[in-house]
């Protein structure tokens, strides 16, 4: 009987419980088929997607290990914006890549494509430029933007900010959710806000591609 391999699944980030703050990204499938499957119930795949411990790590990579991923399909193959941070001073974004959604994930060595940066969302727009929006942290205090960046090859990636009117309800704009289409060229983009020391709002806003593609 010839073996299958296990069906793509949801990817997300776990801490090590150990006092230390050691981020993995993991691999869990559902146990239904189609939409139906996408509430659940998920059983983990064995083995890490990424680790703090893996020999091919770049050396810009913190102690926080690895804080995000976000996987997407470029021709054959797959890449993935990966974060990796101190959890004081710096958050950064580099690239991995594999054959499959299953991996193996293998890290592309060298600087990260984005700096000052958290936890990337990737859409393919009807062009086929690729588009990312991130959690700008160029000012942790007073944040009034969303930074987005754009790629041809899902490898190299050119950036900016998108400054938005701040909400009466938070003084800091901070991590995006999603990047939702709303029709005729307009996207949603839904951010958590920092109200009295916390980010326990959500808010949104609607954005065109003149606005976030340059």
């Amino acid at each position: 009987m010839a073996l299958r391999a296990p069906p793509a699944g949801p990817f997300y980030v776990g801490y090590e419980t150990s006092g230390t703050i050691n981020g993995r990204v993991f691999r869990a499938v559902s146990e239904k088929k189609g939409r139906s499957g996408l509430g659940g119930p998920y059983r983990d795949m064995s083995g890490t997607v990424l680790s703090f411990e893996d020999a091919g790590k770049n050396d810009w990579e913190g102690k926080q290990g690895t804080d995000s991923f976000f996987p997407f399909r470029v021709g054959k193959k797959w890449v993935a914006l990966y974060g990796s941070s101190d959890a004081a001073s710096y958050w950064d974004v580099g690239v991995a890549e594999a054959d499959s959604l299953e991996g193996r994930w293998r890290r592309i060595a060298g600087p990260p494509i984005l700096t000052r940066a958290e936890n990337p969302i990737v859409t393919r727009l009807p062009d086929g430029l690729y588009l990312a929006v991130y959690d700008d942290l160029t000012d942790l205090q007073h944040n009034d933007r969303i930074g987005y960046a754009w790629s041809r090859d899902g490898l190299q990636w050119q950036h900016a900010s998108l400054s938005i009117p701040m909400p009466a309800w938070t003084t800091n704009i901070r991590t995006p959710q999603s990047l939702i289409p709303a029709g005729k060229g307009a996207y949603w983009i839904y951010f958590t806000g920092n109200t009295s020391d916390h980010f326990d709002k959500i808010g949104r806003i609607k954005v065109s591609v003149r606005t976030i593609k340059p």
